[in-house]
């Protein structure tokens, strides 16, 4: 096999694997499906991700007033029922092999029978080659509110993960 066979055959197989994992990382639930309004008493948030191929292996957990978790998939979406007041969601960062910023945290000033979106997307925030052809890349993600038509919009593309119940240590 010739130098360029072999370079031809290292390009498609990472090609291949990249392909893969970003597959693999993507919510695969139901499409979006609204939920009910909320109850006079109570208020309704929309935690989503928009597909991207950005950071698109990665899933950040999402805390929800510690009483809830999510790992947000690539491509997912999920709700959940909060008293009015307001809801705190903060994120820990996956373990990962590449280097990444996602830290951060959003508070939503809840108000009863209300709908709320919050967003996190991923983006790069520095490249480098590497002396073996490869590239050195860093991401930062931003968790932020948005406004229920913009919510409503990108939304749609997304599929259903379900919360998970904080366990207790």
């Amino acid at each position: 096999m010739t130098f360029s066979e072999q370079k031809r055959s290292f390009i498609l197989g990472t090609l291949f694997l990249m392909g893969l994992l970003i597959l693999t990382g993507c919510a695969t639930g139901p499409k979006f499906l609204a939920a009910p309004e909320p109850e006079s008493d109570k208020s309704l948030i929309y935690i989503y991700r928009p597909w991207l191929l950005v950071a698109g292996a990665g899933s950040p957990t999402i805390h929800i007033n510690d009483e809830f978790t999510v790992d947000l998939t690539n491509g997912g979406y999920t709700r959940v029922t909060v008293s009015p007041g307001g809801a705190y969601l903060r994120i820990k960062p996956p373990p990962t092999i590449f280097q990444v910023d996602w830290s951060g945290s959003v508070f939503v000033d809840t108000k009863p029978g209300e709908t709320y979106y919050v967003r996190w997307t991923p983006h790069v925030i520095e490249t480098q080659p590497l002396p073996t052809g490869g590239l050195y890349v860093r991401t930062k993600g931003d968790l932020r509110t948005v406004s229920e038509s913009l919510g409503r919009g990108e939304i749609l593309k997304t599929n259903f993960i379900d919360l998970d119940p904080v366990k207790s240590e």
